[in-house]
């Protein structure tokens, strides 16, 4: 995520208010920063390089873009990045884009308005926002920019927060604000005197190469993650990584070094709370690696001050937690003296290395049963007298009850919104307001219009939309926005996700040893602890600080009172959940508690708008 923002239009033949481009710009969180303003486009806080006029056209790019024709390369390191995207645009049109490879958000729009290319890289690592207005497109990075043009209002739509409460985040192609949309992976938007294209220019196409063997794939695969490391230091730029101690961060950090050829600066987080504390990991990989290693520990306090800024700075409510330790490795690198961190996100979804990915192989048996046979089993587990007293016979009554659900429906099963009831949890006239089905019709969209016959390739292609761009990478990249660095995602590569994509599958998930080929391929790179220890995450361990520090449990309380009156959750069911739920299992629910304080304190930062009823 390179810094700045940019705002524009496209297409509006009605006159526009006067400034409407500088009123844009207003909510920019690039601060400061000097504004560069055409007819059309304006943009702050980016790089010369990034921001363009030439030949009638205007244009800007954020992220870290890599063009792969050698012409266009050579282009950009004389003349930037921006000039270059004009000149590829007069050339080949929207086509430009499959010359064009890396993270990136762009625009290119003419100074008269008439013709407009939006697009986001094939992974969706940078954002892109829109809204149609009168007769033309208003565009830009963050949807508060467009929220900041004269006239529009500023209602939020009932069914992103509903899809807010399932996910946790407001899934891509949804905006909070009614009528604002987001471009997704791999995804453009044009608009010319020939009409408007809005589409996808790019997609994964899974295509498994069954006879590749192991020692060609090791050696492509390694040769690949040094080149995509090395994309990242090709400036003056100080480069560091986070490091969890899991397998992607660490393979990071090595190749850091490696590459480099200079011990690897790495930033760690740590928990004083049992059971989410992971530094162990993180010390033995930079152990390993000869790491310049620092470590922050994350204290309740730091939640307390990250809660409002995060709110602020997000244009939806965010309910990803671990987006506070990734806030606080951000500034520690930052006062490092560190400019661009590597992050680690898309590792278990190329390779398969999500425990859930596993699950799918324990109802084969199940779905490979004949349906008569299948109708009696069912019939006799669950009709058996005193059977949900006995341990295997519950046992068996809740994988039957679990192999029931088709894919991708079988994901959500353990679905806090689904697991409480939303008519227990939201307010009746929110809830008639929102199709409660609408989440769940996203995944199927995705599951099913995945390029692959795999069940295993179309669950990660599904993980790749929902987990990765809809909420593991905007949790860094509002991480390292707020702690000002830059943030790269080596793994996500195109050559390594094309890679990827034509592993066997049984390089993915062999004999239910998840990611078996990315664990075989670096063992003799990573230590033999990080390889073989249990999966952990980046968690943060709310629900436990949040009864223990009563400032916490105070910003708490104050949050779910506002919330109280908004008409969006049932405020019985705050009560319930304040108590006896938190006491049954504070850890489960305060997943709930934390994505309902975010809403509260993300309504409050942006003005307090209200839903369309």
């Amino acid at each position: 995520m390179q810094g700045g923002n940019f705002a524009g239009w496209a297409g509006v033949t009605a006159p526009l208010p006067e400034a409407a481009l500088q009123s844009m710009m207003m909510p920019s969180p690039a601060g400061t920063d000097a504004l560069w303003m055409g007819s059309t486009l304006a943009c702050k806080g980016l790089a010369p390089d990034r921001v363009a006029q030439d030949e009638g056209f205007s244009a800007c790019v954020t992220g870290q873009p890599r063009w792969s024709e050698a012409g266009l390369a050579s282009q950009a390191r004389t003349q930037g990045h921006a000039l270059t995207l004009i000149a590829a645009y007069r050339r080949y049109g929207r086509k430009l884009l499959d010359h064009l490879a890396g993270q990136f958000s762009l625009a290119v729009v003419a100074d008269d308005g008439s013709d407009v290319l939006l697009a986001v890289d094939r992974l969706g690592c940078e954002e892109l926002n829109f809204r149609r207005y009168r007769d033309g497109v208003l565009f830009a990075d963050h949807a508060s920019l467009i929220q900041g043009f004269p006239e529009l209002g500023n209602a939020l739509s009932p069914q992103a927060l509903y899809d807010y409460l399932f996910f946790h985040v407001v899934p891509i192609p949804e905006g909070v604000f009614a009528d604002i949309k987001r471009l997704g992976p791999g995804e453009y938007l044009q608009r010319s005197a020939k009409g408007e294209r809005h589409g996808h220019y790019s997609r994964t196409e899974y295509r498994p190469h069954r006879q590749l063997g192991f020692d060609e794939a090791k050696q492509t695969f390694r040769a690949l993650l040094d080149e995509a490391v090395g994309e990242y230091l090709t400036d003056d730029r100080e480069v560091g990584a986070f490091l969890s101690g899991g397998t992607d961060s660490s393979t990071l950090a090595g190749t850091l070094g490696k590459v480099s050829g200079r011990p690897p600066r790495c930033f760690s987080i740590g928990f004083d709370a049992p059971g989410f504390d992971e530094i162990e990991y993180a010390r033995i990989a930079a152990k390993r690696f000869n790491a310049e290693h620092h470590v922050y520990y994350i204290r309740p306090e730091d939640i307390v001050s990250a809660i409002p800024d995060i709110a602020r700075y997000t244009d939806a409510p965010f309910g990803n937690s671990s987006v506070v330790p990734a806030l606080f490795c951000a500034r520690l690198a930052k006062e490092q003296g560190i400019e661009l961190l590597l992050g680690g996100d898309g590792g278990d979804e190329l390779f398969g290395g999500n425990e859930r990915y596993g699950d799918l192989r324990l109802y084969t048996p199940w779905e490979a049963t004949p349906g008569p046979l299948r109708g009696l089993i069912d019939l006799v587990v669950n009709g058996m007298p005193g059977g949900g007293a006995l341990w295997p016979i519950r046992k068996a009554r809740s994988y039957i009850e679990a192999a029931k659900i088709p894919m991708p429906d079988r994901t959500q099963r353990y679905n806090l919104l689904h697991r409480l009831g939303a008519e227990r949890v939201l307010h009746p006239d929110f809830l008639a307001s929102v199709d409660c089905e609408h989440p769940v019709e996203l995944l199927r969209e995705v599951y099913w219009g995945a390029d692959s016959a795999s069940d295993l390739n179309r669950y990660l292609a599904m993980d790749m939309k929902f987990t990765l761009a809809d909420n593991d990478l905007p949790k860094v990249n509002i991480a390292c926005a707020l702690g000002g660095v830059q943030v790269g995602y080596p793994l996500l590569d195109d050559r390594l996700v094309a890679f990827a994509s034509r592993l066997p599958e049984d390089f993915k998930l062999r004999k239910g040893r998840l990611r078996w080929f990315f664990k075989e391929a670096l063992a003799d790179f990573l230590p033999h602890e990080i390889i073989h220890k249990s999966k952990h995450g980046f968690g943060l361990p709310f629900g436990l600080w949040m009864n223990e520090h009563a400032p916490l449990r105070e910003l708490v309380d104050d949050s779910l009172t506002g919330l109280r009156g908004r008409g969006i959750v049932n405020p019985d069911f705050i009560d319930e959940l304040l108590g006896p739920l938190m006491r049954e299992h504070a850890s489960y629910y305060g997943v709930a508690v934390w994505i309902l304080v975010m809403l509260e304190q993300w309504l409050r930062a942006h003005g307090n708008p209200g839903w369309e009823k």
